[in-house]
């Protein structure tokens, strides 16, 4: 019986300091935005430059000796590591941003 008890007491008490934290969080003008589908336009992008890169005609021994191709993949991939590390987790980023 005491179990039961103390198990009911510890639920309520955490719905209402999750609830107070919220409000203190909302109070002290503390949000959290969550930017989604940076994996995505990070894909497209790379898709696309190297789409365009093959229509260069002429200029694609130019673009061949500059390895622009490869370039752009290391460019891209830092940018992807960047955002790893930053907390990238299935193509959104949650940040927690101050309102003024």
């Amino acid at each position: 019986m005491p179990a039961v008890f103390f198990s009911m007491i510890w639920g309520s008490l955490a719905a209402v300091l999750s609830t107070l934290v919220g409000r203190v969080l909302t109070a002290l003008a503390i949000g959290y935005v969550s930017y989604s589908g940076i994996d995505i336009l990070l894909e497209s992008l790379r898709t696309a430059a190297f789409q365009h890169m093959g229509n260069m005609g002429p200029l694609v021994g130019v673009v061949g000796m500059l390895k622009l191709g490869e370039s752009l993949n290391v460019v891209v991939s830092a940018v992807l590591a960047k955002y790893t590390i930053a907390g990238l987790t299935n193509g959104s980023i949650t940040r927690m941003v101050f309102k003024k």
